[in-house]
Order: structure tokens, then C-alpha cells, then sequence
């Protein structure tokens, strides 16, 4: 795929989202899926979570019992804002899923990825985020990707 085709998709899908993300928010007020609260509950009290491409923040509902570090970062300035406003003690930063600029290297126990890598468009663009995300973890530190994928027998 073409560079500027990839460029395009990428900015199409982060309009979309800040042109939704009142009613994306509203959407994401339901329980987190159980396999998702599954991997969450192994993060412990004290542990440092980077959550990539983070929406509203959601996520955090799995860990409010836990007293954890947390960075959330999106590049849909408008979900940061609702992000902010629905978990007000805890840090949100507007940040690219393919940069993850704002992030300290090798600095997080656990990474989560929750449904966004699809929207990344092309095997390239995919690869260059998990390496990213992979890059902001610890030695031993964990990585938790879920996708979307319609089309199963679709390679990464």
C-alpha cells in the first residue's frame, strides 16, 4: 500500500474518532470482556501500565482496585478529553500509536493494545507499531494485544 494511501486511512480514522467519541464513550460504559479482565488481573498493585491507544480510559475500570502507574495515550485528542474527564487522577496523552513519542522506553510492566491495531492499514504499519510497543516494555515485561479481525485467514 502506498504511502500516501496509509497516510489518508490513518487520518480518516482519527477524524472519525474525535467526530464520535461522545457516543464511542457513551458506548464503552458496558463491563470490560472477561478475558480482557482475565489479563488485567495479573497486573499488581505497584506495577507501571501503558495503555496504547486508550479511547475513554476504559481499561482503567479493570485496575480500580489497584493502586498501579499508568499512562493512557491516543491520537484522537477528543477521547483524551473524555479520558480526563472520566478517570481525572490518572495521566492521558494525545500520542500516535506508530511514535509512541511520550512514552519511556523500557519503562512498563504490562502494554495493552486493546482493538486498535486493525485500523492501522498494512502489514507494515502493524509490524511498526508491535515493535513500538514491545520497545516500551521491561525486561519481562508483558504485552496484551486484542484485534478485530473479520477476516481470519488474513496474515498479520
Amino acid at each position: 500500500m502506498k504511502q500516501a494511501t496509509q497516510e489518508k486511512i490513518l487520518q480518516l480514522v482519527r477524524d472519525n474518532y474525535n467526530s464520535i467519541a461522545a457516543d464511542f464513550d457513551q458506548t464503552r460504559k458496558k463491563p470490560l470482556w472477561p478475558e480482557l479482565i482475565a489479563a488485567a488481573d495479573k497486573v499488581k498493585s505497584g506495577e507501571t501500565v501503558l495503555d496504547a491507544a486508550c479511547g475513554n480510559g476504559r481499561l482503567l475500570e479493570a485496575f480500580k482496585d489497584k493502586d498501579i502507574n499508568y499512562l493512557g495515550l491516543d491520537n484522537s485528542d477528543k477521547l483524551i478529553e473524555l479520558a480526563r474527564d472520566n478517570y481525572p487522577k490518572k495521566t492521558f496523552l494525545i500520542d500516535d500509536l506508530l511514535t509512541l513519542e511520550k512514552a519511556p522506553a523500557q519503562n512498563f510492566d504490562w502494554v495493552f493494545c486493546i482493538a486498535a491495531l486493525h485500523h492501522l492499514p498494512g502489514k507494515d504499519l502493524r509490524r511498526q507499531a508491535l515493535k513500538g510497543l514491545a520497545s516500551k516494555l521491561k525486561p519481562n515485561g508483558k504485552l496484551i494485544i486484542t484485534v478485530w479481525r473479520p477476516n481470519s485467514h488474513q496474515k498479520l
